[in-house]
């Protein structure tokens, strides 16, 4: 297959043609690295060969593109790749993320942690709960709520003062929203008992 014309692309990607037909749509850093020129022969497995390193090298792009405006643990970062790439590229761009520590679920699941315990008081049952939804695995859960600094009935008493209770319809509200927050009735009455003892 002879290529007949190249073009640049409006999302600055590069557009080869051979006798008016596009045969590939590339990255410009990845057409950069190639031979291609017009009047070049270009067989099908350089074709496939390109578009698939192309791909990767789009998969990369997205995933710092991603990971530019918050951390991901792995499987939020693989389950958005895999609305646009398949499995082989989601997978290699994934193993390049974490060789670049970009995407570390250790440091992940300890920072989320902090932060939904600390600004959301959120239990240590509730943690756990969310931390598995992002596809933490069960070791890496066990070890950060080990390790995790945390005074659940602190955080009780945190969520209660920041609620005014009028009436038994706002202290229902209350508890309520501490049982969505994960924390056992026992430990809710305690906390209540000793603010009104």
């Amino acid at each position: 297959m002879v290529i007949t014309d190249i073009k640049l692309g409006k999302r600055k990607n590069v557009l080869v043609y051979s006798n008016g037909e596009l045969i590939l749509n590339i990255a410009k850093e990845v057409f950069l690295k190639t031979n291609i020129k017009i009047g070049y022969d270009i067989s099908i497995k350089e074709i496939n060969s390109i578009m698939s390193e192309s791909n990767l090298y789009n998969a990369k792009e997205k995933a710092l593109n991603i990971l530019s405006y918050r951390s991901h643990s792995k499987k939020q970062l693989s389950d958005k790749l895999k609305l646009k790439f398949g499995q082989d590229i989601c997978d290699e761009t994934l193993r390049k993320m974490e060789s670049l520590n970009l995407v570390n679920d250790e440091n992940y699941a300890k920072n989320y942690a902090q932060y939904l315990a600390n600004n959301k008081y959120y239990s240590l049952r509730r943690i756990k709960r969310e931390l598995s939804i992002k596809g933490i695995d069960r070791e890496i859960i066990s070890e950060t709520l080990e390790n995790l600094d945390i005074d659940e009935y602190e955080n009780i008493n945190k969520v209660i003062c920041k609620k005014e209770i009028k009436n038994d319809k706002d202290k229902k509200r209350l508890i309520d929203k501490l049982l969505r927050l994960g924390y056992e009735w026992s430990q809710i009455s305690y906390v209540m008992d000793s603010r009104e003892g």
